[in-house]
Parts: C-alpha cells; structure tokens; sequence
C-alpha cells in the first residue's frame, strides 16, 4: 500500500491522495509525495476564483480574495 502525504492522511485520515487529485483534476504524478498539499492548494485557490466570479464577484476581486487565503495557507508544510 502507497503512503498518502495529504494532510488528512498525515493527521490519521483515511483520505487516499488518489482521490484527490480526481476531485482537483491534480496530475497523478503528485500522487503519493509530499507535493500533493502544494498542488491541492493551487487546485482550492483556482475553484475559489471560480465560485466568486460565479457569485457575482469580479475577475480581479475575485482572485484578490482567494490570494489572501491561498497567501495564509500556503505556509503550510507538506509534510506535518
């Protein structure tokens, strides 16, 4: 069995890396290293800009907000 290196997985989650990059379209390639949180965090920060536009943000306001988020989050090691 493959090490998943997400975040869920590193905190005793049963979340398989797999999964996620079929639910972010995330290259497979990223499963199963530690790389996985860096491009799940580009992923949240791309559907974010999307799901404002669609609420009725502008493009540019849009991704100012998901910037800051993504800014905070990503910190964040991959590997806890």
């Amino acid at each position: 069995m493959k090490q998943s290196y997400n975040y869920d997985a590193q905190l005793g989650g049963d979340v398989d890396d797999l999964e996620l990059c079929h639910r972010y379209g995330i290259d497979t390639s990223y499963a199963y290293t530690p790389e996985i949180n860096d491009q799940i965090k580009r992923a949240i920060r791309e559907e974010t800009v999307s799901d404002l536009i669609q609420g009725g943000y502008s493009e540019g306001h849009a991704k100012s907000v998901a910037d800051s988020a993504y800014n905070q989050i990503k910190s964040i090691p991959n590997k806890l």
